[in-house]
């Protein structure tokens, strides 16, 4: 007939003709589908189904006509007409279809308009519900089995809990135990935080315990601190002090530290310190740049005793977190935990993350340790330097005025090997204005001990700013430990950085203790001086 109405125009007959048989028994329905598309008319195909759609007023007569589509092979209209009803109908309409579809064994189509009406079907009684989910779960379709027992709890929750508990137990009962726990965990994220703790009751009296315990821990993973203390005091009211405890160690799981800090400093306000301590503790271990947010966050007592506990840490951790400590700006915390590293830690711990700090912190340290730390740990700490650090000439004052003679080698390698030339000359000139009269000793003593660099620093530092006495004094003491080398040396930068006065006295007190050759000596270098080649350093 639609070739003849295109043959004779009047193709536009067609979609009316088509509308009417819609009415046709569900065979000649299939049937005249199966024609249609037979004849590569998918758009009529589509029309007659809207027909069909609008003229089924019954579910049995919309199942017998789905039937007969899929008994003509004639797949893909049957889905149009079943995605039609989940568009179309009313949830419950959509569920009583999926009902006859399930009953006449067509389970999976059912599940999909189950899913399309969710709403209707999480209404459904609690032993429907678990006979679906056991039957989604059954056939493959777990994650489907999941949606309902959400939605499922959801509408359960929201109605009473009463109801829930029902589904709970529904649930039990039909050894799902697993859709029992996933329909807790579902509730726990709507109920507000008394409802939560009164089903946890309700569910204790009913010989469930666990159950109980992991409603609340499930409400407690998303809550707001506020709301996880709450259920935490709760569980402490109704005797339940392990699930409590149970709450609290779940925080710690997926919060940051400044979180888990917030919730010890409330627990310790409200006298629950044995819980605040179980917080803290695990605060210990969290990592470095977490703890100044956690300090920020923690009451007197526990900040005292976090930092006690970081105080102990292993050096590369400690270095960190004071690293840390100073670039959220956080120095009065820092420089606590600095005075108590020198006031608890021996020299060796402090020198193990010594040279991992930053400037400021190193010099904080450097500065502490002068305050308050032993001779013996000031003279380890300096010994150890290897990174330019503020604070040293507080440092090296302390030690020089300890033991001037035995500092001041040390001091001087220290310095030397750390890059800190301007620092080892500048000790060499506190050591000339405060212990000038052991100079010729200490030229002596590091001569002797091969300490070359050392005590050309000294040398130097004694042309530039010791009387000429001096200088004649040092002359004689290498002289007399045959080190003319030096002495040569010496003589050769003392015009280019004393007056001219000085040199013609040096060289009258030279004669005077006749060492003419050295006063010679001495004057040659000022005539190169004066032509030109100039010694201004030691090394020249």
């Amino acid at each position: 007939m639609a070739e003849v109405l295109d043959e004779t125009g009047q193709a536009g007959e067609l979609p009316g003709l088509l509308r009417a048989a819609a009415d046709a028994t569900a065979d000649e329905i299939a049937a005249l589908t199966g024609f249609l598309d037979a004849a590569g008319r998918s758009r009529d195909v589509d029309v007659f189904i809207e027909g069909v759609l609008a003229s089924v007023s019954t579910t049995s007569r919309l199942i017998s006509v789905v039937a007969a589509l899929w008994l003509a092979g004639q797949t893909a209209a049957a889905d149009k007409v079943l995605q039609a009803v989940a568009t179309h109908r009313t949830g419950e309409e959509t569920v009583a279809v999926a009902d006859a579809l399930r009953d006449a064994g067509r389970q999976e189509v059912a599940f999909r308009l189950y899913l399309a009406a969710i709403d209707t079907t999480a209404r459904r009684p609690a032993d429907t519900i678990a006979q679906l989910t056991a039957a989604m779960r059954q056939t493959g379709h777990a994650p489907d089995s999941e949606r309902l027992i959400d939605a499922a709890a959801t509408a359960a929750a929201g109605r009473d809990l009463i109801d829930l508990l029902s589904l709970i137990e529904t649930f039990n009962t039909a050894g799902q135990p697993e859709s029992s726990r996933r329909a807790l965990a579902a509730a726990a994220t709507t109920l507000a935080v008394g409802e939560v703790l009164e089903l946890a009751a309700k569910l204790r009296t009913a010989d469930q315990p666990e159950e109980a315990c992991q409603l609340c821990l499930a409400a407690a993973e998303h809550r707001s601190l506020p709301d996880v203390i709450q259920i935490f005091q709760g569980l402490q009211e109704a005797g339940r002090p392990v699930d409590a405890n149970r709450v609290l160690d779940s925080v710690t799981q997926d919060r940051t530290g400044a979180e888990i800090a917030a919730v010890a400093a409330t627990l310790r306000e409200q006298s629950h310190d044995r819980e605040a301590d179980r917080l803290t503790e695990q605060l210990m271990h969290r990592p470095p740049t977490e703890i100044p947010h956690i300090l920020s966050r923690l009451g007197p007592q526990d900040r005292t005793q976090l930092l006690d506990a970081i105080t102990i840490q292993p050096p590369d951790r400690l270095a960190a977190t004071i690293v840390q400590l100073y670039e959220a700006q956080h120095h009065a915390i820092a420089t606590g935990l600095l005075e108590r590293i020198v006031r608890n830690l021996p020299a060796e711990e402090i020198l193990a993350f010594w040279n991992q700090l930053t400037y400021t912190s190193a010099s904080d340290l450097l500065g502490i340790a002068t305050e308050q730390a032993t001779i013996d740990v000031l003279r380890k700490l300096l010994d150890g330097l290897s990174v330019d650090t503020n604070g040293v000439s507080s440092a090296m004052t302390m030690l020089l005025n300890e033991d001037p003679l035995k500092e001041l080698p040390a001091l001087l390698r220290a310095f030397r090997r750390a890059g800190m030339d301007d620092d080892a000359s500048h000790l060499a000139e506190r050591f000339l204005t405060i212990h000038a009269d052991d100079l010729t000793e200490a030229v002596v003593d590091l001569t002797r001990s091969g300490d070359h660099n050392e005590v050309d620093v000294l040398i130097e530092a004694a042309v530039d700013h010791s009387p000429v006495t001096v200088l004649v004094a040092i002359i004689v003491a290498l002289d007399n430990i045959t080190d003319a080398d030096r002495v040569d040396r010496l003589l050769a930068i003392v015009p280019a950085r004393r007056s001219e006065d000085d040199v013609l006295h040096l060289t009258q007190l030279l004669h005077a203790d006749n060492m003419r050759d050295y006063a010679d000596e001495l004057q040659r270098a000022r005539r190169n001086h004066k032509r030109g080649r100039k010694h201004k350093h030691w090394w020249n």
